[in-house]
């Protein structure tokens, strides 16, 4: 019976072989429709796809150059990584990236711009954009930390004409960045300087007053001694005794020598010494200080030197400003050719297969059919 079998297999096996040789035009021809078939779906759905990879670095130390005043005058801190950092702040931020894709058209165009639709294909064609750093020493650009921005897109000309002009809008936005936190800067040192100028002037005023009421106590002190000299017919001094040189005047003259002693020719003649002051500054305290304080403030000419200097520098002048190095010109394009490998591959081994099958069927129905017949058959 084994035996048997076994011939019936390998009679079945040499069949099956002969069937699929007498269709082998079919199977040839399923499998060329099956491979076209995926080809043409490759190209619909994915049509001249490419990633775009885009090196950035910061600026070198040669360009960084006409900034290099600022940081002299410690008014404004800027480097290279500071711009680079600026930069990216902005290239990562959704409304300045989302924006920039619309006004470039990269996205299919809708009715209504402000509508749902047209915002979910912003945010999606910007969730495919990405910057990375490179890990690896080969592609770092004259020793520079680098980094890459990495895209997908179809058309290599609108990729480069947005690159440029993503580029040239983020710039133009750290520009304007940076000039006004330069001008907040200035203005909050402005008015830090109004604010201590304010305040030495209240402590000029408070020592005015001082000095006034405390010459007015001790005039009057002086007038009273003068008029007990007077009564007691003492012009001169009878007993020379230093008056107290710490205070203004004495503050317990019972504890003391009385100054009347002095004579009033003596009292009398300070007192018209001290209504007769044209310049009372030096006799007040702190006067001085306060004074070489205000001047010190007033000739600072920090701020003005900064705003000269910033002037000068590529945020406001006329040169042009870089906040880093986008090797726009160098972006390399990979195109999408493996997966077209994998469709071709996928379609041809699917029309292979059903090939073979169809094949089978078919022949296993003639059969039937054939064997129908020759039993009608009388």
């Amino acid at each position: 019976m084994a035996t048997e079998h076994s011939i019936s297999d390998e009679i079945d096996l040499i069949d099956m072989m002969e069937t699929l040789w007498q269709g082998k035009w079919w199977i040839l021809s399923i499998t060329i429709i099956s491979t076209i078939a995926g080809a043409t779906l490759h190209f619909v759905t994915d049509s001249g796809k490419f990633t775009a990879t885009t090196l950035i670095t910061p600026i070198s130390q040669a360009d960084f150059e006409p900034y290099r005043p600022l940081a002299t005058l410690d008014m404004f801190d800027l480097s290279p990584e500071k711009l680079q950092r600026r930069y990216f702040e902005q290239l990562q931020n959704p409304t300045v990236l989302g924006s920039a894709i619309a006004d470039a058209g990269l996205v299919p165009s809708v009715t209504d711009r402000n509508g749902q639709e047209f915002n979910n294909a912003i945010n999606n064609f910007a969730a495919n954009i990405n910057v990375e750093p490179v890990e690896d020493n080969t592609s770092q650009i004259n020793g520079q930390p680098t980094s890459r921005l990495i895209a997908v897109y179809h058309d290599e000309a609108q990729w480069l004409a947005f690159l440029h002009y993503l580029d040239q809008r983020i710039s133009d936005n750290v520009q304007q960045q940076i000039e006004q936190e330069f001008l907040l800067r200035q203005g909050t040192f402005d008015i830090q300087r109004k604010f201590e100028l304010e305040d030495i002037d209240t402590r000029l005023r408070i020592a005015n007053l001082n000095y006034q009421n405390e010459t007015t106590g001790y005039l009057t002190f002086l007038q009273e001694q003068a008029s007990i000299a007077r009564a007691a017919d003492l012009p001169n001094h009878s007993l020379l005794v230093p008056l107290d040189q710490n205070s203004a005047y004495p503050t317990n003259p019972q504890a003391q020598t009385p100054p009347y002693l002095h004579g009033y020719l003596a009292l009398e003649a300070e007192i018209a010494a001290i209504e007769n002051r044209e310049n009372t500054g030096r006799f007040v305290k702190e006067f001085n200080a306060l004074q070489r304080a205000r001047q010190t403030i007033l000739q600072d000419q920090t701020p003005e030197r900064a705003r000269a200097l910033f002037a000068q520098t590529p945020i406001q002048s006329d040169q042009e400003f870089r906040a880093v190095h986008t090797y726009i010109g160098s972006t390399r394009f990979e195109y999408q050719s493996g997966r077209l490998r994998q469709f071709l591959a996928a379609a041809a081994i699917s029309g292979f297969g059903i090939s073979l099958i169809f094949v089978l069927i078919s022949n296993a129905i003639g059969r039937r059919r054939s064997n129908q017949n020759s039993t009608l058959d009388p």
